[in-house]
């Protein structure tokens, strides 16, 4: 496909940028180059100024609700009709950009924790979660190729990036069940901070009861530590 076009449909633009962000979640070295690409393609469609424009009316309209629910306890019907008709302009702009607004979010808001999945280690923690190391790079290899055939002017650096991960020599973990003792206490806290992050409560709990159960109690991890300590309490010290 021909490099983009100022005609280029939005949904076009919005599906391309949200390829970009796919790729730099996993592509984390550069990762700050696929969102800069992927601000510069939304722009014509979503600029940042319009982007915040949008979060301000968004604001404006749970400003508009509270004020309403405060307005039927006080049955107070005229305020809440007039209420009712602001709100409904700015939940039709706001519908009427919707998919801008997604992706822009992801664009010009604030990145979200990311790490690389095919670290040393990863394999294990992707498998706790359900997910292959070797599926996600597959995946992650045919979503470059789409951004070569669809961005032309980018097309050596994501074919560059292409070539590199179809040539990884990758494995999955052979179960989640794998010891959490073979997985870094540091790579799982990662992946904890990354639960928290996007409110995924089920892996952060599944996390800390698998680090829970795999931790060695006192008495198996530390007797000479133990006798130490009561060593000291009985000369005192």
């Amino acid at each position: 496909m021909a490099s983009l076009s100022a005609d280029r449909p939005e949904a076009g633009v919005i599906g391309l940028a949200e390829r970009l962000l796919y790729a730099g979640q996993l592509d984390t070295v550069y990762r700050d180059v696929y969102l800069a690409r992927a601000r510069a393609l939304l722009a014509p469609v979503l600029s940042f100024e319009e982007y915040s424009a949008l979060r301000e009316q968004e604001a404006a309209l749970e400003r508009l609700l509270r004020e309403s629910r405060l307005a039927v306890e006080r049955l107070e019907w005229a305020r809440v009709q007039h209420l009712s008709e602001r709100g409904q302009a700015l939940h039709a702009t706001l519908a009427d950009r919707a998919a801008e607004l997604s992706t822009g979010r992801r664009v010009y808001g604030t990145a979200e924790f990311a790490f690389d999945p095919f670290s040393p280690g990863w394999d294990v923690a992707l498998a706790q979660r359900g997910e292959s190391v070797v599926a996600t790079c597959t995946a992650l290899v045919r979503a470059l190729s789409a951004l070569a055939s669809l961005d032309s002017e980018w097309q050596a650096f994501y074919a560059g990036r292409r070539d590199h991960f179809a040539a990884l020599q990758l494995t999955d973990a052979s179960s989640a069940d794998d010891a959490a003792a073979g997985i870094s206490p540091a790579l799982v806290a990662r992946e904890a901070l990354q639960a928290i992050q996007q409110c995924d409560l089920v892996r952060l709990q599944r996390l800390a009861k698998r680090m829970t159960e795999s931790a060695p109690t006192e008495h198996q991890a530390a007797p000479g530590l133990r006798r130490s300590r009561e060593t000291q309490l009985n000369s005192g010290g």
